[in-house]
């Protein structure tokens, strides 16, 4: 069955170049040319909506994207490429909020186009294959100190102890420690290294760069400074993204306070979202702010998830005052256990190591046995398995 192809522009030239740029394989892929701009490749979504929509676009303001947006979510198996000058980041969160699933700059080398289309219809050739892929969760403190980090890192130990192959990758730049929680030493490379390497990215050079922190368990560490973190661009760690869940069974992103191209790119191909919030005010409120900025990136309830951390029974405010106060159903309960914790931090070992019988320890366990009874999502974008996202494949 062959891949349809839509290429859509104003210049002839730019078009020319564009489809130039594909896959030379006439047989696999079914190709069709428009001249045109955002009116003309919405239309051709509604009316027939193909695998791939190229968009070159030299400007897009809110109603073109606005009209873009609409037409993907009507049809969410067609991922978009668009060709756009702008490089503000502004310009691209609102791009992928409208379900663009890469941009890229305009003009581009031909090899960079080409490697742009490669990774679209690898993935769209790999989905119609029906592998599973890896489910990507991102865990989220509702503000310093709710304990997300110790989490991510807990939880990746218990999935991997219990036969899923796991990856945390740390977002948390430049203030990520997630290694401390589960390695003795510094890992001497880090995802901003991955990037700088990301022209030849393939399966051994992701698992030669992240660190071994167990059986089963790999750790992504985060770049040890601003500067390394601004490497990092959305549409390169997405490459990365896309190629650790075809090698794990769960990714887990450890992501900060701070909202940034990479985190947003992050967020927008998790499967879940773990929001984690301790059970008092301060940080119930700070919750609540987060809440309100997922709604306004699109992010519907039904894939976040709200973790209370240090949760102690008989004090106020309840799990059900929480729920209320939030409007989210509280999915985990993670009991108040400060000395345990405490030695498995300083120790650098996941809690399950360190006190395996503490009630931390288990009520982790069953918030892993929760992620894995969940069905898998499909092959490629996270976004599979959430149709409230306006984020397509």
């Amino acid at each position: 069955m062959s891949i349809s192809v839509r290429v859509v522009g104003a210049d002839p030239q730019h078009l020319s170049r564009i489809t130039a740029a594909l896959p030379g394989d006439s047989e696999s892929l079914a190709l069709r040319i428009m001249t045109g701009g955002a009116l003309e490749a919405a239309g051709e979504v509604q009316r027939d909506p193909p695998d791939l929509l190229v968009l070159d676009a030299p400007a897009l303001d809110e109603a073109d994207l606005a009209l873009l947006e609409s037409s993907l979510l009507s049809a969410p198996a067609t991922a978009m490429v668009l060709l756009s000058p702008d490089r503000s980041s502004e310009f691209l969160m609102r791009a992928m909020r409208a379900g663009v699933r890469e941009v890229i700059p305009s003009p581009s080398a031909a090899a960079d186009l080409s490697a742009a289309f490669a990774r679209q219809l690898e993935r769209l050739g790999l989905q119609r294959l029906g592998m599973p892929a890896g489910t990507v969760i991102a865990l989220v403190p509702a503000k310093g100190g709710s304990g997300a980090t110790f989490i991510a890192t807990s939880l990746a130990a218990e999935l991997a102890a219990k036969g899923a192959r796991t990856l945390i990758i740390d977002l948390n730049a430049p203030f990520g420690d997630a290694a401390l929680h589960l390695v003795e030493e510094r890992p001497t490379a880090t995802l901003a290294d991955l990037v700088r390497q990301v022209g030849r990215l393939d399966a051994t050079l992701l698992e030669s760069v992240a660190v071994e922190a167990g059986e089963g368990l790999s750790l992504l560490a985060a770049p040890d400074s601003i500067e390394s973190f601004e490497q990092v661009g959305a549409d390169a760690f997405e490459r990365i993204l896309a190629l650790a869940r075809s090698r794990f069974r769960f990714v887990l992103l450890d992501v900060g306070r701070s909202l940034d191209p990479v985190t947003v790119r992050g967020l927008d191909r998790a499967d879940r979202i773990l929001l984690v919030s301790q059970p008092s005010l301060p940080y119930l409120h700070a919750a609540r702010r987060v809440l309100d900025l997922f709604a306004g990136l699109g992010y519907g309830s039904d894939r976040i998830d709200l973790v209370l951390n240090r949760f102690e029974r008989g004090v106020e405010p309840s799990a059900d005052e929480a729920s209320k106060m939030l409007g989210v159903k509280v999915a985990d309960l993670i009991p108040n256990s400060y000395r345990a914790v405490g030695r498995a931090i300083n120790h650098g070992q996941p809690i399950r190591a360190s006190a395996p019988r503490d009630p931390v320890a288990k009520a982790l366990s069953v918030l892993a046995e929760r992620l894995l009874s969940q069905p898998r999502p499909g092959r490629g974008d996270a976004s599979d398995s959430s149709p409230s996202k306006p984020v397509r494949h």
